[in-house]
């Protein structure tokens, strides 16, 4: 062990604790992790029997809230010494979602300031083999003037369970605070933070259209770097259909032409440009 090291609380044992904070605690020699709070320990869900050494905290009252922990967890020990030195013993590292509104968010940056505490949001996808390459990529000029940029993180999950914040429609709730949150923030380490508005005539679009059983999607734009006309449907069965192409439709090529409709041939695309 390190010489020096740093005592880690961490506040709840889920799949967040388990598989992607505890073991980076654990391998870092500077780190120790020191206590788990957890709500309801069971005998196949037991942070005591996993780490030797580590103290153990029941709570049956946890909040599930993170804007009160972290309120909680920076107001702690508020009579320490809180130099500039001392900062790194006071951090707080908090998961997603960080919190609801960007109001709230803001009060606890304030109070972080206000306790010379560290505080910091969790965000491992930053570390992605494919992050990491497209970062270097961006940094070092490989790619030249950007012009255009789309990042996605789409998966096929029907049901997900043991995730209340995921699926109910509560203050912090759904895909924008799960999902959302990783291309968005690949998009403002790379470009910074977005201006306010630009003059001019758009060249590129995203409509969403909301139907009563789901969502229809439409995008189109002027310097993509090859065609494509592209539908995705997820059907009941929990099947995923795709179909992907990448010209337009011969009938426009073969009236330029000359051909006319009825024409041998005429609407017949040729094999290689099947859709996919």
């Amino acid at each position: 062990m390190a010489s020096k090291f740093f005592n880690v609380g961490v506040i709840g044992y889920g799949l967040s604790a388990k598989i992607y904070q505890i073991p980076f605690i654990t391998t870092v020699k500077s780190l120790k992790l020191y206590a788990v709070v957890q709500r309801t320990p069971k005998p196949d869900n037991n942070a005591e029997l996993g780490f030797y050494g580590m103290k153990s905290f029941r709570s049956t009252e946890l909040n599930d809230s993170h804007l009160e922990l972290a309120k909680l967890a920076l107001n702690a020990g508020k009579h320490v010494n809180c130099s500039r030195n001392n900062m790194w013993n006071q951090s707080v590292v908090v998961e997603k979602p960080f919190t609801p509104t960007y109001q709230e968010a803001q009060k606890l940056i304030d109070l972080a300031k206000k306790q010379s505490r560290l505080l910091t949001v969790y965000l491992s996808r930053r570390w992605d083999a494919d992050y990491l390459t497209l970062s270097k990529l961006i940094e070092d000029g490989s790619l030249g003037r950007i012009v255009d940029y789309e990042t996605r993180f789409e998966r096929h999950v029907p049901d997900i369970l043991g995730s209340r914040w995921r699926t109910e429609s509560i203050p912090g709730g759904g895909a924008i605070y799960d999902l959302a949150i990783r291309p968005a923030k690949r998009i403002t380490a790379f470009l910074g933070n977005q201006r306010e508005g630009i003059d001019g005539s758009d060249d590129s679009f995203t409509v969403l259209m909301h139907y009563d059983e789901f969502m229809a999607t439409a995008k189109a734009a002027e310097r993509s770097r090859r065609l494509v006309i592209v539908a995705l449907v997820i059907c009941e069965q929990e099947l995923l259909l795709g179909l992907s192409q990448f010209y337009f439709d011969v009938q426009e090529e073969q009236l330029k032409s000359g051909m006319r409709p009825g024409d041998d041939g005429y609407g017949i695309e040729p094999s290689e440009r099947y859709s996919k």
